[in-house]
């Protein structure tokens, strides 16, 4: 069922989930500070439960509250050379994130978005998870029609015209401040700069 943003907005503070497309592919959207949405993404999903998820931010200011021990050249850098559809892995601030995200780990995954949609959510509500819409194991689902068609066709479905790329991210993890790369989809030159 197609959604305005303002819908997305009011379901998601009422406790809900909502499917969103992002700068990749559709994901499951629930605010970090929601811990019942959260456990209702890992239900709909059936995502085992010690599988982390994505977090989405608006600006790379918001890294100060998430992450911990992120070098000044990786801030540096990440302020000007984060590209759309990178996730990166930092060392998680565990007493700001809820244990179902991070997998009762100690490190999260973070992309920043610059999806019209998903900036004006996190300026509503702050930063947001954002794992694929799909039972979990199975592939992405990424149009309203495949997303109806699983789970239902009341389900939220946020949908505008914004040009996503449809390919999971390059993930890169910065834990220890230096890049090592869990999958690339990127170019060298992004991974380059990092080292």
């Amino acid at each position: 069922m197609k959604i305005s943003l303002q819908q997305a907005i009011q379901l998601l503070q009422d406790g809900n989930i909502v499917a969103s497309p992002t700068c990749t592919i559709y994901g499951f959207i629930a605010p970090i500070n929601k811990p019942s949405s959260i456990k209702k993404i890992f239900t709909i999903k059936k995502r085992p439960l010690n599988k982390p998820l994505l977090i989405l931010i608006a600006n790379t200011k918001q890294l100060d509250i998430l992450t911990e021990d992120i070098s000044p050249k990786i801030k540096d850098l990440l302020s000007t050379s984060w590209e759309e559809n990178t996730t990166f892995i930092f060392k998680a601030n565990q007493k700001v994130i809820d244990r179902q995200i991070i997998a009762n780990g100690n490190s999260v995954a973070i992309r920043l978005s610059n999806h019209p949609m998903i900036q004006s959510i996190i300026n509503h509500l702050g930063p947001i998870v954002a794992p694929s819409v799909n039972i979990s194991g199975s592939p992405p689902l990424n149009s309203i029609k495949e997303i109806e068609a699983e789970f239902g066709s009341t389900f939220p479905i946020l949908d505008d015209q914004f040009p996503r790329s449809n390919e999971p991210s390059t993930i890169i993890s910065l834990t220890n401040n230096t890049p090592s790369v869990i999958r690339n989809k990127s170019s060298k030159a992004l991974l380059d700069r990092f080292k």
